[in-house]
């Protein structure tokens, strides 16, 4: 491989094996199956656990079934990385703190959004020796959207049956009327509760999709080529329906295989969020792209996603060289040893002697992101564009050069990283 991977388990996975897809509580049994599972996955070398609390399985897990998988994940020093029941919501917030401080667990929260109310109580928790991070990415959007996420619970359990029954139903104009009237409601408000401890969050429920900032980036069928780049509302009227309608015959027409872009910028060009200012700044955070690695050409491109080649560039470009909102050393640090802390990789993250040499070159006068919304939707379309980014002059992996003036080598120093306790 090219470069390392350091591997966390997934909570819904070995909650799916004990439980399937039941939306209840975990019992003694289901506990000690999950407990089991998860020493079994920290001994073959996990660094720690993921959870994805916004969708099922997961949304199903109260508080105390997390805190006692997590004790299991701190006896061996490793990390609980939660992709928590809201990014934003204060409940959500302060039921990670409370995980982390009942198990002992080192945390980091997922693609995280503080605001002032938020940052105080994770200042709190720290100041009381609670290890609590979070980490965020930089780009003013997230091409992350499928059926999957927005199906009820209802649909959702019966996913063994694939898509082709799913889509089925989604055909009849009485299931559509449920989903909009009653499952999509409750799944938001489920999505935002806490089990066991917060009701369903009553704004939540009155929340519709956000159809103007959900642009649609990919199809499979030649019919609809012609709505990728448009918006839900655009389709919308350009069919001469409403959006709900939109988009079911879209999920239907294109069997569940649709992609698209919830944006929360001021241009699809433009990457700059001034929104993201202050969570760059707190000490304590790790900047992460939250994007797959991929090709941005060849047949396995489904839609190109600029995180994946411009996210650490961006902020180094943008935020450090042209409008001096961080320091460099402030900046990189947040890329290299906050995230290396994180993990527990004590031998990797810092320029320093017996440490692994994982090293990018760079030029501070030049170094900038070049991928964006737009030119990232056009590569998709067959639109030839460079997104890499420039200004990056060398990259180096346990010691080896992976990648020379923009070129790769072809050396393959990489390994799987098995996590140690210490």
């Amino acid at each position: 491989m090219g470069i390392n991977f350091a591997m966390l388990f997934g909570h819904g996975a070995i909650r799916y094996y004990a439980m399937g897809l039941e939306a209840r509580r975990a019992d003694e049994n289901d506990l000690d199956d999950m407990r089991d599972m998860a020493k079994q996955a920290m001994d073959d070398g996990a660094f720690g656990m993921s959870a994805g609390l916004s969708g099922c399985p997961g949304c199903w897990a109260d508080t105390e079934e997390l805190v006692e998988l997590c004790r299991v994940v701190e006896r061996y020093d490793g990390v609980y990385m939660p992709h928590m029941r809201s990014s934003s919501l204060q409940s959500s917030i302060e039921e990670t703190i409370e995980i982390a401080e009942k198990s002992g667990v080192r945390t980091c929260m997922s693609h995280t959004r503080l605001n002032p109310e938020t940052r105080k109580l994770v200042d709190e928790a720290r100041s009381r020796n609670v290890d609590i991070t979070f980490d965020m990415y930089t780009y003013p959007g997230s091409i992350a959207g499928n059926i999957v996420y927005m199906l009820p619970h209802w649909l959702s359990r019966r996913r063994e049956e694939g898509f082709g029954w799913i889509i089925k139903q989604l055909r009849d104009p009485d299931v559509r009327k449920q989903f909009i009237e009653k499952d999509y409601p409750e799944w938001r408000s489920i999505q935002a509760s806490v089990p066991g401890k917060q009701p369903y969050h009553p704004d939540a429920a009155n929340l519709e999709p956000s159809w103007s900032s959900m642009q649609l980036q990919k199809v499979w069928t030649a019919d609809n080529q012609k709505y990728v780049g448009m918006t839900f509302s655009e389709i919308a009227e350009k069919r001469g329906v409403d959006p709900w309608t939109a988009w079911f015959d879209m999920e239907v027409e294109e069997k569940g295989y649709l992609r698209w872009l919830n944006f929360r910028g001021s241009s699809y060009e433009d990457m700059y969020n001034p929104s993201l200012v202050e969570q760059l700044k707190v000490p304590y955070v790790s900047i992460e792209s939250d994007a797959p690695i991929e090709s941005p050409r060849g047949v396995t491109v489904s839609s190109a996603d600029p995180r994946s080649y411009g996210s650490f560039p961006l902020v180094l470009g943008e935020y450090v060289r042209k409008r001096g909102l961080l320091t460099w050393e402030d900046a990189i640090k947040k890329m290299t040893s906050n995230p290396a802390m994180t993990m527990s990789l004590t031998d990797r993250g810092l320029l320093k002697r017996d440490f692994w040499a994982d090293i990018v070159v760079f030029d501070p006068e030049t170094v900038s992101h070049r991928a964006n919304f737009k030119n990232c939707l056009e590569l998709s379309q067959g639109i030839n564009h460079d997104v890499y980014p420039i200004g990056i002059d060398y990259t180096i992996v346990n010691g080896t050069i992976v990648m020379e003036k923009g070129k790769l080598t072809g050396a393959r120093p990489g390994h799987v990283l098995r996590h140690k306790m210490t």
